[in-house]
């Protein structure tokens, strides 16, 4: 019987360990530690400049994203979805920079709690 409450015991474990890298990835970080502690991405995206050269790489997991200049971690967003609304929200003219930076680092605090 303990056998089988073993391995649904480690799944739960490893959902809630991988999965989470606002929790346990932080700006400076080299790809292959943000690797061993958050695990394979869902989905890797390559952003590239007006000229077509590859500036950053983001590293999605689920909701939250680990954004990479080169090899080093630049930021990780706790609410990806969260992020681009408030985003657009700036290039409309309908929040300030300021306040954009304002609201992210409290969605960014909150999220990784």
């Amino acid at each position: 019987m303990k056998k089988l409450l073993i391995l649904p015991s480690l799944l739960l474990v490893s959902a809630f360990s991988f999965g989470q890298p606002c929790k346990s990835v932080k700006a400076g970080m080299p790809k292959l530690t943000v690797d061993v502690n958050a695990g394979k991405p869902d989905r890797i995206e390559n952003l590239v400049d007006a000229k077509g050269v590859s500036t950053l790489t983001v590293w999605t997991y689920g909701n939250q994203e680990v954004i990479f200049n080169g090899d080093v971690v630049e930021r990780v967003v706790a609410d990806a979805k969260r992020e681009k609304a408030l985003m657009t929200s700036v290039n409309e003219g309908k929040l300030s920079k300021r306040d954009y930076d304002l609201v992210m680092v409290k969605v960014n605090t909150e999220g990784c709690k």
